[in-house]
């Protein structure tokens, strides 16, 4: 039966064909509601919003910026007592989670007011993971207490496992769209240089030309 589980996550994983969301329901046992999303920051602008998390849980919180500038942003949180929890300067990415001391809502910013020419266009995942407590909801009979633990422990495994592959996939994405975006302004750039370096050979080669024909025309 656990073989045929496996079958059946890693189907459905391959099948996909793209970054799974978090979307996990009221009664997950270890992770909140989570999403993923994009945000476009103006120049000289600031955007935040809130996410509600209890006490002893976990912030996940992993961005990228995929465009604009030398692709950095000013990111914090701040607790609901308006403490800052977390503040880096001009950060490219980052997937660091927060452990919460103080439930409420949590301010996440991201600001751009360094910047007075480039917008920011950042890939964001948000998730709430809380700890884990074992055989919660469940009744036990002892015989079968050392089967359930063996099952547990394969499970939280496959919930841990299933939890950091979405968020590698997510990060992927992210990926792929900035060296894209790389990719796409080089191939700009490569016709523009040449056509310089063309101009400026041929403006080298007629001054060459004009020197060499001043000296003889003086001889």
């Amino acid at each position: 039966k656990s073989n045929e589980m496996l079958t059946v996550v890693l189907a459905v994983l391959v099948t996909s064909g793209g970054a799974l969301l978090p979307n996990y329901g009221d009664d997950a046992a270890s992770h909140g509601p989570g999403m993923a999303f994009t945000l476009l920051v103006p120049p000289g602008a600031a955007e935040c919003f809130y996410q509600s998390v209890e006490r002893e849980q976990t912030l996940d919180v992993e961005f990228q910026v995929m465009r604009g500038g030398n692709l950095d942003i000013d990111y914090s949180v701040r607790d609901p007592n308006e403490n800052t929890v977390v503040a880096i300067p001009r950060i490219t990415d980052s997937s660091a989670g927060v452990q919460v001391a103080v439930s409420g809502d949590h301010e996440i910013c991201f600001s751009n007011e360094f910047s007075r020419v480039s917008s920011k266009l950042i890939f964001i995942s948000i998730a709430v993971a809380s700890p884990m407590e074992e055989g919660a909801g469940m009744i036990i009979d002892e015989e079968t207490t050392e089967e359930f633990h063996g099952i547990s422990e394969a499970l939280d495994r496959i919930e841990v496992a299933l939890y950091h592959a979405e968020h590698a996939q997510m990060l992927l994405v992210a990926h792929e769209s900035r060296d894209v975006y790389l990719a796409e302004s080089n191939n700009m750039m490569v016709p523009l240089w040449t056509i310089a370096e063309l101009i400026v050979v041929l403006l080298a080669a007629g001054c060459q030309v004009y020197f060499v024909r001043q000296l003889f025309m003086d001889t």
